[in-house]
């Protein structure tokens, strides 16, 4: 009697835990599981992309302070380039502005 008690048992559990395998993957197939997966891709393609774009503003930061390192130009010193490259600086007093 106990074997027989002990084998419907058994049945009964592997009944219980195949029904469940085989619901979750029908819900995966199913339009909300198929929407869940979309938005999970979703979600991990914008974190992806979130992490990439961080990582490439602290590699640009660290090539613009190597660069300015390299090339020893001052914030202070960047300024005056720019505008003298841009022609928006003042004309210097000693200067003749005309030739004979």
């Amino acid at each position: 009697m106990m074997r027989r008690l002990f084998w419907v048992a058994v049945g009964a559990t592997g009944t219980v835990l195949l029904a469940r395998r085989i619901e979750q993957k029908v819900r995966r197939y199913t339009p909300a599981g198929l929407a869940e997966q979309a938005q999970d891709t979703r979600e991990g393609v914008t974190e992806a992309l979130s992490a990439a774009r961080a990582r490439f503003a602290v590699a640009r930061a660290e090539r613009e302070q190597d660069l300015v390192r390299t090339l020893l130009v001052t914030p202070e010193d960047r300024e005056a380039r720019t505008s003298r490259s841009s022609g928006t600086a003042r004309p210097d007093p000693d200067k003749l502005l005309y030739d004979f």
